[in-house]
């Protein structure tokens, strides 16, 4: 068997020693070549019936060996022209030994004609002495018989040349592909799904970010890349988000206007363990007419019958709950709201902000009519944020985001579920554990966050074959609620720097103990001062799963990335 390189790559590193494997190879390294940890290396076998086959691996780890003044030596030593500390013998010295991963291997039948690559291993372990040659980070063949479309992405980690990874796509995959991006914060997750985004950004895929953070919104180099791309882009707030006038949006509004406490903040104060059964039976009342509806409905009249109707004799919903005298008080209590024309028109003002909330005015949408435009839609990107027009506090800030987002993915659901079609669209979650969260607080937003992993939960599993999909990006695993956290892991991830094992051991199914090892010496973010704000000069990231055509085994790779110059962005 011998050696030849059908790329050109004429920069020997090596040569096979004994104790290799037709996946796992012992090198020598040359002398005179320096080589780092997770270099990429290719060699060539040549077959006597004319057929070739080639390899692409990683030197993994390195070792050093001793050579005793030994004869049996003697023609190894001078075959491995190895490195080190050389006594004047040639058979005493020590020797600098590395070992090779493979992660793909293609042939090449006698007729030249090249096969598609089909696994990791040689067909038979290659000879002692076969030179292992340094990869120049192309191979047209393998990129060319990808059972995807590779598009640059990020760096190589050892060698600084272009990476390439797969792109997603139902019309490059046939199906939704899910995709987590793990790190603590200050690792890159947000610049890491800007590189995802500008590597899919000639694609027929389109997105949905929810952008709570506000890394996306108003970004004008960011809207300029997808734009110049032919990409439809389109941002929308939370704030001109229209409810659908169901009982349960009213009561949560209700809620976040005050009127269901029990502090005497509430305009309508009732107390005594009736309070939330008061108002749950005014809002009824306020149904019934209509007032969420109807814009033509006279909502002052209809606040002034309902109160009148509480406060009268023949009205016994007081004194089926409380003593006879605190219900005669409660109902004087009504009469006077209703005689102090501060406080009914205060009561008025306060109910018709949350009415309008219900009506569709100029510039306002409802969940219904974004998710009918996102899907009738090609290769568009729309930016949803909660940027605060009013300076309302974050309670309130919270609460209309995550309504929101529930009726989003509602919307988004029924749609396609109705339809069972395939689409290319799905979403994009920053700080996903605010929302699908494991542990969620008491109360309405705990509450909505529960309503919000259960329509994204449904999503994820019906309805990844008509092709939904999410990209969540979490600090670690044990924020993230657990049946999303196994459906949204089952493909890509994208592991950030610093974290223990265990903050992202569901993630590394099939990495190798050698890329984890690696992982472990992986550099932090680097980060620089420009104009007085820290921004992230460079980060890496570990990628598992069906990434890349270079690793066939799914053994995980690293990737360095230099933050796109995104305006705005500090990548934190």
């Amino acid at each position: 068997m011998t050696v030849h390189n059908i790329l050109n790559k004429k920069i020997q590193v090596g040569r096979v020693t004994e104790g290799s494997t037709t996946t796992n190879l012992k090198i020598t390294l040359n002398e005179n070549e320096k080589i780092s940890e997770n270099s990429r290396v290719t060699l060539i076998l040549d077959f006597p019936d004319g057929s070739r086959e080639v390899g692409l691996g990683r030197v993994m780890s390195f070792t050093t060996e001793w050579l005793e003044t030994n004869l049996e030596y003697k023609n190894s030593v001078n075959l491995l022209h190895s490195q080190g500390m050389d006594s004047g013998s040639e058979t005493d010295r020590t020797v600098r030994r590395g070992e090779v991963e493979m992660q793909v291997v293609y042939k090449i039948e006698a007729n030249n004609q090249k096969l598609p690559p089909e696994g990791v291993a040689f067909s038979t372990v290659p000879l002692p002495n076969t030179e292992v040659l340094l990869f120049e980070g192309m191979d047209p063949h393998i990129l060319d018989n990808a059972p995807y479309i590779a598009k640059p992405f990020g760096f190589d980690y050892s060698d600084g040349k272009i990476n390439e990874n797969y792109v997603s796509g139902s019309e490059i995959r046939g199906e939704g592909r899910n995709k987590v991006i793990v790190g603590p914060q200050g690792c890159g997750k947000t610049e890491l799904l800007k590189n995802l985004l500008d590597q899919h950004k000639d694609g027929d895929i389109s997105f949905c970010i929810f952008d709570q953070k506000g890394d996306f919104a108003g970004n004008q180099v960011f809207k300029d890349m997808l734009i110049n791309s032919g990409r439809v882009y389109k941002e929308f707030n939370f704030f001109n988000l229209v409810e659908e006038p169901t009982t349960e949006n009213i009561k949560n509004e209700f809620d976040a206007n005050g009127f269901y406490k029990k502090n005497g903040k509430s305009i309508i104060q009732i107390g005594n363990g009736v309070q939330k059964e008061f108002i749950d039976k005014f809002i009824s009342k306020l149904e019934k007419m209509n007032v969420f509806k109807d814009s033509n409905v006279n909502l002052e009249l209809s606040i002034i019958n309902i109160l009148q109707d509480f406060s009268s004799d023949k009205n016994n919903f007081f004194e089926l709950r409380m003593t006879q005298k605190t219900a005669k008080d409660k109902k004087e209590a009504l009469k006077k709201l209703l005689n102090d024309d501060l406080e009914l028109t205060e009561l008025i003002t306060k109910i018709k902000k949350i009415q309008y909330k219900f009506f569709k005015t100029p510039g306002m949408y409802t969940s219904d009519e974004l998710i009918a435009d996102f899907l009738s839609t090609d290769r568009t990107v729309f930016v949803l944020h909660i940027q605060n027009p009013a300076n309302k506090n974050y309670f309130i800030e919270q609460l209309k985001f995550k309504t929101g987002v529930v009726s989003i993915l509602k919307a988004f659901y029924l749609k396609v579920d109705n339809e069972k079609k395939l689409y290319n669209h799905g979403f994009i979650f920053d700080e996903a554990q605010t929302l699908f969260s494991r542990q969620n607080p008491l109360g309405i937003l705990g509450d909505l966050n529960k309503e919000a992993t259960y329509h994204l939960e449904a999503i994820l599993s019906k309805h990844r074959s008509f092709g939904a999909f999410a990209w969540l990006g979490i600090p670690n695993q044990k924020l993230l609620d657990n049946t999303i956290l196994d459906l949204i892991s089952v493909h890509e991830r994208y592991i950030g720097g610093g974290l223990s094992e265990y903050d992202f051991d569901k993630f590394i199914s099939g990495v190798s103990p050698n890329v984890l090892k690696q992982y472990k010496n992986m550099p932090l973010p680097r980060k620089v001062k420009v104009n007085g704000k820290r921004l992230l000069k460079n980060f890496h990231f570990l990628l598992s799963g069906e990434q890349s055509p270079y690793e066939l085994g799914n053994n995980g790779h690293i990737v360095k990335f230099e933050p796109l110059k995104f305006e705005g962005s500090d990548g934190i």
